[in-house]
């Protein structure tokens, strides 16, 4: 249970045997590996949101110079024929 209270020992254990990371750093050391959520939320270099050493899996496209493009769902009209048959 994700929002439940656990006890200091189940932690330790949880530390030692489970191969997720902890609840309580799930998500907070996701985002201050990202440099876009330190400029965003204007944390401090070198601060427990914003480390200077991150661990960055993806480029953003800032970082690989490429604009994303937006889809735009393309409706195609397709004119049937017993012509072409």
């Amino acid at each position: 249970a994700m929002c439940g209270v656990q006890k200091p020992e189940f932690k330790k254990m949880l530390e030692k045997y489970d191969s997720h990371s902890l609840r309580n750093i799930r998500v907070i050391g996701a985002v201050s590996n990202t440099k876009e959520f330190a400029r965003v939320f204007s944390c401090p270099e070198n601060s427990p949101m914003n480390p200077e050493d991150k661990c960055q899996i993806w480029k953003s496209p800032e970082e690989t110079n490429e604009i994303p493009k937006r889809r735009r769902r393309e409706h195609r009209r397709h004119i049937w024929s017993l012509t072409d048959w």
